[in-house]
């Protein structure tokens, strides 16, 4: 069971704390000031941006698992799950170095990128997919919310102009939170459960 919880909290963290990242918020926040959309309509936006980006992680990890379990064992989950984890950390660092040594400020943000899947929640469903489909889909409906609630909040604080701080943080520090969360919960699953 607190393997089960320990899950739950990582699905909510990841979520919420990927949406705060400028690549997923500040594109419909410069839409939103430049066309004068009101609260409601950047509520219904911001929802929208994070069900779809959450829906299109979640379904990304549940069609790994699809095939994953057609060519492994269940019995191979844990190995499978760590493999996945080093795979995501690697291609994530990789990334953050790539933008790095790009110019983020001449590239023009766009809504595409925030609807995107993510690969970071991939080995968190992977793996809850050993506690059955019931917690399996619950994980999944934690993380796709999460998504929600956090870009809906950041969004709407940054049309209030009380978000300017975050919008200067280096986006490449949450792929590192996110690294380093991934590394925990691979831990986690190698010496915990």
């Amino acid at each position: 069971m607190l393997e089960l919880v320990f899950f739950i909290m990582i699905s909510a963290t990841f979520g919420a704390l990927h949406m705060v990242a400028p690549d997923h918020w500040v594109p419909l926040t410069m839409i939103s000031l430049k066309e004068h959309y009101n609260g409601g309509k950047i509520t219904f936006l911001s929802l929208s941006i994070g069900f779809l980006h959450g829906f299109a992680s979640v379904i990304l990890s549940l069609f790994v698992i699809f095939i994953g379990i057609y060519f492994f064992p269940t019995y191979y989950i844990k190995i499978v799950s760590i493999f996945i984890i080093i795979a995501v950390c690697i291609y994530i660092l990789f990334n953050s170095l790539v933008e790095g040594r790009t110019s983020t400020t001449a590239a023009k943000p766009t809504i595409i990128i925030s609807v995107l899947p993510d690969l970071a929640v991939l080995p968190i469903i992977f793996y809850s997919a050993k506690f059955g489909n019931v917690y399996l889909l619950f994980i999944s409906f934690i993380y796709i919310l999460s998504s929600m609630i956090s870009i809906t909040f950041v969004i709407l604080l940054s049309n209030k102009g009380l978000s300017r701080g975050l919008s200067q943080v280096d986006p490449r520090y949450f792929d590192y939170m996110m690294v380093i969360m991934l590394a925990f919960t691979a831990v986690y699953i190698l010496f915990f459960s």
